[in-house]
């Protein structure tokens, strides 16, 4: 295969599950909207607009969930191989875990701060639209659905799939990090959340690179998810824009990634 054909097959299943997740999200919403002029359906708006993300995703990532299975165990794997070494699996260690996962919430704090303050946020129909639609769900269905089903399906995708796929394929760490950010950028379908979805995958890339733990990266995303949703349903956002807080979040962010030290990984015996 050329560098292309390694590049575009690493790169189809990101592109694929956009599609997929946009066409049955198209269909649910049709379906709902049929069965409410029926007076068959009698949920509110935010609930029904949060399960519909539910099951598209699910559905969505369901078609995947295989390889992307083979595939985390071959990317977790790999350097072992490579290296022809015995090695043991280590628990990570819970001072670098807790700080890595501290970090990347001040970090997405501290972003959703900057893009407030920058009106990125307020300027875009399609950003305040999201966030609306996020907020207008029950809490519980949010944390559930936003907290949970979204970071599990979205990193298995773009981490998992996309870019360990590229890795794989020996794609060096820059390129390949570039390349899963930005497609996961524009699966945020908005130019405020498609920043910010860009710089926290740029994250997400490095810990799964030195930790090779899926769940590592999947407990960083849910907390970014649900530190957001905490400061959405608080009402903090206006907390965000203060400079103390902007801040005090930039030295935590540096502080807890620093203490992180690359985030945990296995080593020889």
């Amino acid at each position: 295969m050329t560098n292309f054909d390694c590049f575009a097959a690493a790169a189809l299943p990101a592109l694929l599950f956009t599609l997929l997740s946009e066409i049955f999200s198209a269909l649910l919403h049709m379906a709902a909207d049929a069965a409410a002029a029926r007076g068959l359906l009698h949920i509110s708006a935010g609930l029904l607009d949060a399960l519909i993300t539910a099951l598209s995703l699910t559905a969505a990532g369901a078609a995947f969930l295989r390889p992307a299975k083979h595939q985390l165990f071959v990317w977790k794997t790999k350097e072992d191989r490579d290296n022809g070494a015995i090695v043991k699996e280590e628990l990570p260690h819970s001072v670098r875990v807790v700080s890595g996962i501290f970090g990347v919430v001040a970090l997405a704090l501290l972003l959703n701060g900057l893009l407030l303050s920058a009106g990125v946020t307020g300027r875009s129909q399609g950003g305040s639209q999201a966030a609306a639609d996020v907020t207008a769900a029950p809490v519980f269905a949010a944390v559930l659905i936003y907290g949970i089903v979204t970071p599990f399906t979205e990193e298995l995708i773009f981490r998992g799939l996309t870019y360990s796929g590229l890795r794989l394929k020996n794609y060096g760490k820059p390129a390949a990090m570039l390349t899963a950010s930005i497609l996961f950028g524009l699966y945020h379908g908005n130019l405020p959340q498609g920043i910010y979805a860009f710089c926290m995958s740029m994250v997400f890339c490095e810990a799964y690179e030195e930790s090779r733990s899926f769940p590592l990266i999947f407990g960083m995303h849910a907390a970014v998810n649900l530190s957001a949703l905490a400061v959405s349903y608080g009402g903090l956002s206006g907390l965000l824009l203060k400079p103390g807080w902007m801040a005090f979040l930039c030295a935590a962010a540096f502080l807890c990634l620093f203490a992180a030290e690359g985030f945990p990984r296995k080593t020889q015996k």
